[in-house]
Formats: C-alpha cells, structure tokens, sequence
C-alpha cells in the first residue's frame, strides 16, 4: 500500500520535455512507497501515447483516461482513485525536490489535524529568471492570510483525501482557480499548512488566451473571495479579541507612527481565528499608512523597494538562499508585508532590544544565533549605520551583513 499518492492530470502535453522532467522528479523522490496516477484529462492522441509510455517505464504509475478536460474533475477522479489518504499534487511541466513528499508525508504524518501542506516555491521565467515565494509557516496565519490571497502553488499541496472529500471536493464549474475557491472551503474547517523549505519549481506558462484565462480566474477567486468573507464571524461585544484590535489601531487614529498595532491585529488573527473585525482592522491600517503616505509616500515607496531589490539580487548573485533582517522595528514589518520582493525566503529576525517578541510569524532573536555564512540586511531606514557598528562581532566571526540604504563594500558610491 503507498504512503503518497501523486495525482498530475495531464491535458495537452504541447512540451514533451517538461512533462517527462515533471514525470521524472517524481519518480526520484526519496520516498519510494508512493502510487502515481497519470490522469489524461480529455488528451489527444499523442498526449495519451506519450503518458502510456511514461507509466510503461515506471511499475508504480498507472493511466486514467477521461473524456472531457475539466482539471477539477480531474483531480476528484485522482482522489477517489488514490490507494492511500495521503494524495501529492503534481502539475504536469513543473519539478518537485527529489524530498519534497517524504518531507510533506512526514509533516502530515505528525499533524493529524491538518487537511492540506504545501511548501515554499520558486517561479522560473521563460528567461530563466528565479523568483523564490515564501508561505506562511504557521497554520493560524495561513487561514487569515488565504482570505486576502492565494500564497500556494497548487502543484506543491499535499492533500488529506478524506478531509478534502468531506469539503466537497474541487467544484466542477470552477474552471480556472479550483484550488483557491477549494482552499478557502477548505480552511474555514480544518487547518492549512506549509513547511517553509523551497521544495517545487512553477514554471511559468504564456498559452494563448491568456487575457481571457486571467479575467476568467480572477472572476473565480473573487466569487471565492466574496463568498469566504461573508461567512466570516462576529467578535462578541466585550470580548478581549475587540479590545485587542482597538488598541491595535488606537494610536494611529491619534497620529502615532510606528507601534505594534500589526502585531497585534495579527495576533489575534491567528490565535482566534479570522473575524469581520480582525480582517477590517488589518486592511484598515494597510490603507491608512498608504492614505497618509500621499502621492509623495508612494513614489518614496516604489524607491525604497526597488533598492531592497537590488541589494537582494547582489546577495543572491554573491550565493545567499535566505536572508537574516537585524532589525525589528517599522521597517522590518514593512519588509514582511512585502517579502516577495526579495526573491528568497527569510530565515528569521534579530534585534537585541525585542528579542523575544513577535514580528509576524518570527519570534525575534538575538544577534548571537547568526551562524558564520549566513546573510543579513539590515532592516532599518533611520539607524543603519547604528545597527552596522553593533553587528562588528557578527561580521568577524564571518556573518555576512549588507545595508539597504548605505553604500556596501564593493559598491560605487556615486
């Protein structure tokens, strides 16, 4: 009996050479005990041919032919057919890690309670270009963060059949964002995770009728969208959870700057779970640092990103595969909210003065934990040079630690 199921429907396989890699880094992953269902979701002749081939040159795979190409149902029919509970997702021009099901099977093996894990990913351009996406590594975070987007690559979940069923399933007349409309059904019962490694590569596709496919998908997520958020719950009047979120946006409404009104907002998100209220106040202090920013404040905000940019591609260039912010202040949250932008994943947040707070999903530690090799920026628009003085000892033991802002060793100044 398989541990892990992979179910990778296949349409039209217009790139022979990245179905069979996709194929490929299944069949090399270090868990072995595992089924591979080939799903021919309405394929052509030659797509058919190709997935027999496939399956003929591996004993744990097998075919599933249907008539009519509906990915939803394609993947419904994958789990009714999965030996096991356990079924791996898998899109049919990507690549999975050679660990990524035995580190998913073993995360799911000791979280019961959890119906779905994905993982961190990477998007590779048609120009080669890698851009890494970071998950919320916390089941609390994930099911407030899905109520504003879709931070999951569907081909990198790993799904509890039986939780998934009991949901539903896919909706067949989704066709476009079945996974997002499926995730946020999905969430509002069970917990959603995903382990922070980079275990799948999206490679990104440009088929034709892409205008129409995107409108089509973005109508989807929004219906999802919508529906989610009219379900959500009140707080009940009193209760410790509203006063939270009042004294979370209370000094900003003073005209206080900074402050740990995200913090927590956040906080109670994920301990008590998404609220109309929680979900109002989040969004409400996102679009009250952007009212106040102004015209003025979002041209500084485009600067400040593209430098964040260009720094993280340098250390990126230099060998780093995740980045340290020393730093735990305003910036460091800003930074959060935008950590796509860096193109790698964060490992973690130092700050000597908050060590032991919360800074979204990262409890901050001390510049001590920073091991030789690792990579920091320092994560500060008013006390860079500051925070570059007390990071002396790291950079002698061999951290390597880069501004933002100032100019670093082997930059030109001018």
């Amino acid at each position: 009996m398989p541990l892990v199921c992979v179910a990778m429907p296949v349409h039209r396989a217009g790139d022979i050479a990245a179905l069979r890699r996709a194929f490929g880094s299944i069949c090399a992953q270090s868990l072995g005990q595992i089924e591979i269902l080939l799903i021919a979701n309405g394929s052509d002749e030659g797509t058919l041919a190709e997935l027999e081939r496939l399956a003929g040159s591996e004993r744990r795979a097998r075919v599933i032919e249907l008539d009519e190409g509906n990915l939803a149902a394609a993947i419904n029919e994958g789990l009714r057919e999965a030996g096991c509970d356990l079924v791996a997702r898998m899109d049919a021009d990507d690549w999975s890690h050679p660990d990524r099901l035995r580190i998913q099977y073993e995360f799911m093996k000791s979280n019961s309670e959890v119906a779905a894990v994905g993982s961190g990913w990477e998007t590779v351009e048609s120009s080669g270009r890698r851009v890494r996406m970071e998950v919320p590594g916390d089941a609390g975070q994930m099911r407030w963060r899905l109520l504003l987007g879709n931070p999951l690559a569907h081909g990198s979940m790993m799904l509890r059949k039986s939780m998934v069923l009991e949901v539903g399933g896919y909706d067949h007349m989704c066709r476009r964002a079945q996974d997002y409309d499926l995730w946020l059904r999905l969430s509002a019962r069970y917990p959603i995770a995903a382990v922070r490694e980079v275990l799948y590569e999206y490679h990104s596709r440009h088929a034709g009728g892409r205008e129409e496919s995107v409108k089509e998908q973005a109508l989807t997520a929004a219906n999802s969208l919508v529906r989610a958020w009219s379900g959500l719950p009140p707080l009940p009047a009193g209760s410790r959870e509203l006063a939270e979120l009042a004294a979370g946006i209370a000094p900003v409404i003073g005209g206080e700057r900074g402050g740990d009104g995200v913090e927590r907002i956040e906080r109670v998100l994920r301990e008590s779970g998404p609220s109309v209220a929680g979900l109002i106040a989040r969004l409400w202090l996102e679009w009250e640092g952007g009212r106040r920013g102004g015209r003025a404040g979002d041209v500084q905000e485009v600067c400040r990103m593209a430098r964040v940019r260009e720094v993280a591609r340098a250390i990126a260039e230099a060998g780093a595969s995740r980045v340290w912010l020393w730093g735990a202040g305003r910036h460091t949250r800003w930074l959060l909210e935008r950590r796509a932008e860096l193109g790698m994943p964060i490992a973690g947040i130092v700050d000597d003065a908050a060590s032991g707070q919360r800074r979204g999903e990262f409890v901050v530690a001390g510049p001590d934990v920073l091991k030789a090799g690792e990579w920091v920026l320092i994560s500060s628009d008013g006390f860079e040079g500051e925070i570059w003085a007390s990071g002396e000892s790291a950079r002698a033991r061999g951290v390597n630690m880069r501004r933002i802002y100032g100019v670093n060793p082997g930059e030109n100044s001018g």
